[in-house]
């Protein structure tokens, strides 16, 4: 074993207790709120916590199943790991951007109703693709989109939007009112950090370019990990448990 790769495993094996130790302090959270009586703003915040805490343990059980390999036939499978890791950040994202304590009764209700028509639009979409009949959907389809669009018009005239921004907020496109930038901003995450962290981990996700056009550089190996794909590891791994702190946080205190 080289100087690289044993350096590489300590500080991944050191990343992975990290994580360990908080998927389970999250997993206490989560448990002491089932059997509790939960607004639907609470309710949708703890789902995608759990939903967060599924990905990593499926993400631990990946690193598990490493360790427990005999050299030779070792697979760090760290493409799923790289896709685990963006879509942990996808999730942690919008658990803080739904249960930000600071947010008002009219901000909440204008982001929710964004989330709605997204939802609504999107489903169309599938339906439609599908080709699924799905004729209560379609029949009640104009009458829903117009009530969420009013909705949205009236949230974002009470906290003094302009009408672009209102515009764009009605087509069914977007998620986040201020963009995805503005959520990480607004949760505290530096932005250059999190514009990095987002688009390395997206490049494996959709296999672009840099996931592959280096893989004889990086001595890629689906049996012997190189010291890369350790690093790598490490570094997806590490991306979790500072933002498991804030919404740690969050779930004990319940926002409205």
């Amino acid at each position: 074993m080289t100087d690289a790769i044993q350096a590489a495993l300590f500080a991944f094996n050191e990343s992975v207790m990290r994580l360990e130790k908080a998927t389970v302090a999250a997993i206490v959270v989560s448990e002491r709120n089932i059997g509790v009586h939960h607004t639907g703003r609470q309710n949708r915040a703890l789902f995608l916590f759990m939903k967060l805490i599924a990905h990593d343990m499926s993400m631990l059980a990946i690193v598990d199943h490493y360790r427990k390999s005999s050299k030779g036939s070792a697979l760090l499978d760290h493409f799923s790991i790289a896709s685990l890791a963006r879509t942990i950040v996808d999730a942690s994202l919008m658990t803080m951007y739904i249960s930000h304590p600071s947010l008002t009764r009219d901000e909440w209700n204008l982001r929710r109703y964004v989330l709605y028509l997204h939802d609504l639009t999107n489903r169309k979409r599938i339906l439609m693709g599908s080709k699924k009949n799905d004729e209560a959907f379609f029949r009640s389809y104009p009458g829903q989109k117009a009530a969420r669009i009013e909705k949205i018009r009236r949230f974002s005239k009470s906290l003094r939007l302009d009408d672009a921004a209102t515009t764009e907020l009605t087509k069914g496109q977007k998620v986040f009112v201020d963009g995805a930038r503005g959520a990480a901003r607004e949760a505290g995450w530096d932005i250059n950090e999190f514009d990095y962290v987002q688009s390395y981990l997206s490049a494996f996700v959709h296999s672009y370019p840099i996931s592959f056009m280096r893989a004889d550089e990086h001595q890629i190996s689906f049996s012997d990990p190189s010291d890369f794909q350790i690093n790598f590891c490490e570094f997806a791994v590490r991306v979790h448990p500072g933002s498991y702190l804030f919404m740690t946080d969050l779930s004990e205190h319940h926002p409205d």
